[in-house]
């Protein structure tokens, strides 16, 4: 617990990574259990130096010894999260989303690495292995950050997060975008929004609204794939949307649905044109204001006859 020891700890490990990086093996995963640790650390120096040391093994030590590193890039991928969790370092944070970005770079350009690597992960197919090693640690960091993090910082994440999807999201198979999508909609997960209303409104605001259209930006850059795989998940979400209490999500969600149907409508099949209409008619349904058109609200009828009783009674 001493940081001077902490400290002593550290920076052994990092003369380490630079003098006998080429021969580490399975000790990477010790490395990153060590690094982990000390990115949520509240001391500045020791996360600066631990950081630098993470920087260099993930731009150059992987770069030449990926495949020896590949059962401890989740390790790796983890421990740039926490960094980027540590509130009390922004500038840090930041970077380390910088980081997870480009560690994605090295799985779109080392898929055969990914493919060809076995150990415990036997029993997943061959093309698997890329999402299972590579793309969902990425991605699902991604989405621990959004959801731990201030305004800021969980913004740079959601960007983040939709880039890799548009930049690489044409070599995913149809699977992985049904397991990403179970990520991303956590976003808009009731239990997982904030209790108190201000920070609940605020994320409806700003991260959902961000989400949303993202989301079908995403799913219009990738409409033959994802069409029939997710379409019907994207209208309840939109659906979910509009119904909220927030107006600007409401109007959003609208406008999403809007944007959805000029961008894709020439695409559409009659059955896709179904469930558009079908939504639609759902949303007027939800939010047509019923009680404006009645001629007498329930409740004023109930007190008229509650008046009747006890003028009888009397």
């Amino acid at each position: 617990r001493s940081p001077t020891i902490r400290d002593m700890v550290i920076r052994c490990l990092t003369q380490m990574v630079n003098m006998q990086a080429g021969n580490i093996r399975s000790g990477w995963k010790n490395i990153f259990a060590v690094f982990y640790q000390s990115a949520s650390d509240t001391n500045g120096n020791l996360v600066e130096l631990t950081f630098q040391t993470v920087n260099h093994i993930v731009t150059n030590v992987f770069q030449h010894h990926f495949p020896a590193a590949i059962d401890s890039f989740q390790d790796a991928v983890k421990c740039l999260s926490e960094f980027a969790c540590n509130s009390a370092f922004p500038d840090t944070s930041m970077e380390a989303i910088r980081l997870i970005r480009y560690c994605a770079k090295y799985v779109s350009d080392k898929p055969q690495a990914l493919r060809e690597y076995t150990s415990d992960d036997m029993n997943v197919a061959p093309a698997d292995r890329v999402w299972v090693r590579g793309w969902f640690p990425i991605l699902f960091e991604l989405s621990c950050i959004i959801n731990r993090c201030k305004l800021d910082v969980r913004t740079r994440g959601l960007t983040v997060m939709f880039e890799i999807m548009k930049s690489y999201g044409h070599t995913f198979e149809n699977q992985w975008w049904h397991d990403l999508f179970r990520i991303v909609f956590r976003i808009f997960d009731n239990m997982k929004l904030p209790e108190q209303q201000i920070e609940k409104s605020e994320w409806m605001t700003t991260t959902c609204n961000h989400a949303l259209y993202a989301i079908c930006d995403v799913f219009t850059q990738f409409y033959e794939a994802l069409n029939g795989v997710l379409l019907s998940d994207i209208f309840t979400q939109l659906h979910w949307c509009v119904k909220q209490d927030n107006e600007q999500l409401a109007r959003s969600g609208t406008n999403c649905l809007e944007n959805l149907v000029i961008l894709n409508g020439e695409k559409f099949s009659p059955e896709v044109w179904d469930q558009t209409c079908s939504c639609m008619l759902d949303i007027f349904r939800t939010t047509i204001p019923s009680v404006l058109l009645t001629w007498r609200p329930s409740g004023i009828e109930d007190d008229a006859s509650e008046k009747r009783y006890v003028s009888a009674a009397v």
